[in-house]
């Protein structure tokens, strides 16, 4: 699975780019001294000729 993690801030051809290939994960808010950070998961399926995890040396 690939994931992309974005701010808060897209614009609304940043959000369809991403919603063609990509679904919503999660919306995460970290809640901080200086003020609250908002960061968007966005996710898809890699295909059958993806690198597994269990393919990887380390």
């Amino acid at each position: 699975m690939t994931i992309i993690r974005t701010t808060e801030t897209l614009t609304r051809y940043d959000v369809r780019r991403l919603r063609r290939r990509y679904e919503l994960l999660a919306i995460e808010t970290l809640h901080l001294e200086q003020g609250d950070e908002t960061t968007i998961l966005w996710g898809r399926q890699d295909g059958p000729d993806a690198i597994t995890e269990a393919e990887l040396p380390f």
